[in-house]
C-alpha cells in the first residue's frame, strides 16, 4: 500500500470515529444569546475575541435579543440607529456591530425584535390586551432592520427570535389563550413574508409550581397547530434548572411531553435552552449540571441553545478554566477525570464575617460554596483575573459549610464555621 493510500485510509477511520463519538454524544449546543447590555461598547477587537471563543466552544451562530426595548414608563430605546417615531435611536450601532464582525468570522445572527419591560407586571394577570400594538412595532422593527442591512449581511441573518417569554399557566383560560395565538401571528405572517425560509424562533419558559408537564404541552399544542409556524421555525423551550422553576427530577418529563406535541406540519424544530446559571447566587453552572441538564432532555429534542454563554462562561467574562472544561465537554461529550478540590484553610467567624483562605493550586478551581444549616447561601466564583471573594458577611446564626468547587462540579470535603 502506497504512503498517499495509507494517509486516506487514516483519515477515513479517524472521520468514522470521530461521527461515532459525535453520534455517541448527540448534538451539542450550537448557538447562545448575547443580551445587548453586555455588548454595547464593545469595539471590533472586543468582538472578534467573543466570537473567536464562541466558535472554539463549538456554536456557529449568536442569538442577539431585544433590538427595541420599552421600559415600564413607556419609553422604547433601540440599540441601532432607529428612524421608527416613537423610538430613541441609539449613537451606536450595536446590530451593524454584531453583523460586521459575525460576518468577518463565519458566525450567524438570529435578530431578536422588540419587547416592553411591562410585559412582566401583566403577564401572569393574563394575556395584556397591548399585546398586539407591541407586536405591530416588532414588525417596523424587523422591516427597518432587513432595510439597513440586509444587502450587506442577508446571509449572515440567521432568522429573528421572538422575545416574548410565555409561561403556560398564564394561558389556560381559552380566551387569553386565543388572544396570544392571533397576536403570534400578527409577527409570524409578517416576518415569513418579510423573510421567506429564514425561521422564527421561540424560547418560552415553564413552571411546576404553577401547572403539570401535560397542563403545559396542552397549551403548546393549540399554539403550535393553530398559529401560523412555517418548516424551520423554532421551538426552543427554556429548561428551567438555573432559575429553579424545574428541577432534575422533573425536566425530562416536561420535555417528553412537549416533544409529543411537536407538529411534523409545519415541520418545527424542537430544541432546548440549557440555562448556564443558578439564580438563586447568579453564579455560573459547573459543567457537571450541564452535562446532566444536556443528557436529561437529549431523547426528547433535535438541537441545544444556551442562555448564556457570553454572560456565564465566555474567558472575556468569567474565569478562563470554566471555557477551557466547556469545550473540553462540547468536544468529547465527557468530563475530565480530575481530583477534587482540597479543602479550605484557615476557616473563621469574626467581627459578623465568615472567612477562610484562598486555594490557588487547583488549575480548575470555580470557586467557593456556602451552605447555612444546609441552604446555599454563597456562590463565589473566580473572576477572569484569577481572583475570589473569601469572606462573607454572616446575616444569621447557625452552621456555615465552606467547600471548594472545580468546574466540573467536584466539591471538597466541607470545613463548618459556627456562628453564634
Amino acid at each position: 500500500m502506497s504512503d498517499m493510500r495509507r494517509s486516506i485510509t487514516a483519515l477515513c477511520l479517524a472521520l468514522v470515529a470521530l461521527c461515532a463519538m459525535g453520534s455517541a454524544m448527540g448534538e451539542m449546543p450550537r448557538g447562545s444569546f448575547l443580551q445587548p447590555y453586555l455588548c454595547m461598547k464593545w469595539d471590533d477587537a472586543r468582538w472578534q475575541q467573543e466570537f473567536a471563543s464562541m466558535r472554539e466552544a463549538g456554536m456557529d451562530f449568536v442569538i442577539l435579543m431585544s433590538t427595541v426595548t420599552t421600559d415600564t414608563a413607556g419609553v422604547s430605546r433601540a440599540i441601532y440607529p432607529s428612524a421608527i417615531e416613537g423610538v430613541q435611536p441609539a449613537d451606536e450601532d450595536v446590530v451593524e456591530a454584531c453583523l460586521r464582525n459575525a460576518s468577518r468570522c463565519g458566525m450567524k445572527v438570529m435578530t431578536g425584535l422588540n419587547f416592553d419591560d411591562r410585559w412582566w407586571q401583566l403577564a401572569s394577570g393574563g394575556m395584556p390586551l397591548w399585546l398586539e400594538p407591541q407586536l405591530e412595532l416588532g414588525n417596523k422593527v424587523a422591516a427597518e432592520i432587513v432595510h439597513r442591512y440586509g444587502a450587506s449581511y442577508g446571509d449572515v441573518m440567521m432568522g429573528w427570535y421572538w422575545v416574548w417569554e410565555v409561561e403556560p399557566s398564564c394561558c389556560t383560560n381559552p380566551v387569553v389563550l386565543e388572544v396570544l395565538t392571533q397576536a403570534l401571528n400578527v409577527n409570524l405572517d409578517c416576518l415569513h413574508a418579510l423573510t421567506p425560509g429564514k425561521p422564527v424562533m421561540l424560547s418560552p419558559f415553564m413552571n411546576q409550581a404553577t401547572g403539570t408537564a401535560s397542563e403545559c404541552a396542552a397549551v403548546w399544542k393549540h399554539l403550535l397547530g393553530e398559529a401560523h409556524f412555517a418548516d424551520g421555525d423554532i421551538f426552543a423551550p427554556q429548561d428551567c434548572i438555573g432559575s429553579g422553576y424545574l428541577t432534575m427530577d422533573s425536566v425530562g418529563e416536561w420535555f417528553a411531553r412537549l416533544r409529543e406535541v411537536i407538529p411534523t406540519k409545519p415541520a418545527v424544530r424542537f430544541w432546548a435552552n440549557l440555562e448556564l446559571f443558578d439564580q438563586r447566587t447568579w453564579a455560573s453552572a459547573d459543567m457537571g449540571r450541564v452535562k446532566r441538564q444536556h443528557d436529561l432532555v437529549a431523547e426528547s429534542v433535535d438541537g441545544y441553545i444556551t442562555f448564556a454563554y457570553s454572560h456565564y462562561i465566555s474567558p472575556w467574562h468569567k474565569a478562563e478554566a470554566l471555557h477551557r472544561a466547556y469545550c473540553h465537554y462540547v468536544t468529547t461529550g465527557t468530563l475530565l477525570d480530575s481530583p477534587a478540590p482540597k479543602a479550605v484553610t484557615r476557616a473563621k467567624y469574626a467581627n459578623g464575617f465568615v472567612s477562610w483562605e484562598h486555594t490557588s493550586d487547583n488549575e480548575w478551581l470555580l470557586g467557593y460554596r456556602v451552605r447555612r444549616d444546609g441552604e446555599l447561601v454563597a456562590d463565589m466564583q473566580l473572576t477572569r483575573q484569577g481572583g475570589c471573594k473569601c469572606v462573607l458577611k454572616a446575616e444569621q446564626a447557625g452552621s456555615y459549610a465552606i467547600t471548594a468547587c472545580d468546574v466540573w462540579g467536584r466539591e471538597s470535603s466541607a470545613v463548618e464555621v459556627t456562628v453564634p
